[in-house]
């Protein structure tokens, strides 16, 4: 979270067109990173996308009313986890229109 609003060491930080967040955090719940990005008004626009060992429809459910962009079910399969992250990647980058960056809706 530090480096998605750039606290401390991570002032200069980029802001993401995208953030791929794994519910499975070594730290803590990544529904309250979710929600956490979502009630920040700097990050509210970055879409999030959700991935997850979970198929379970009540997390799907949660991870939609906290404003995921996408829930995706990691596959078991290494070859089929990176064609999903690359389908992912060629939708986000080559074919959608990110939100304004935040100086670019202030003026």
């Amino acid at each position: 979270m530090a480096f998605l609003t750039r606290a401390g060491k991570d002032a200069d930080a980029p802001r993401p067109d995208l953030v791929m967040l794994d519910l499975s955090l070594p730290k803590g719940d990544g529904f309250e990173v979710l929600e956490a990005i979502k009630a920040d008004a700097r990050l509210k626009s970055v879409p999030v996308i959700v991935m997850s060992g979970s198929d379970r429809e009540e997390h799907q459910a949660r991870a939609y009313r906290l404003q995921a962009a996408a829930y995706i079910v990691k596959p078991a399969d290494k070859d089929k986890y990176f064609a999903a992250i690359r389908s992912i990647k060629e939708l986000w980058f080559h074919n959608v229109t990110p939100a304004p960056k935040e100086s670019d809706t202030t003026a």
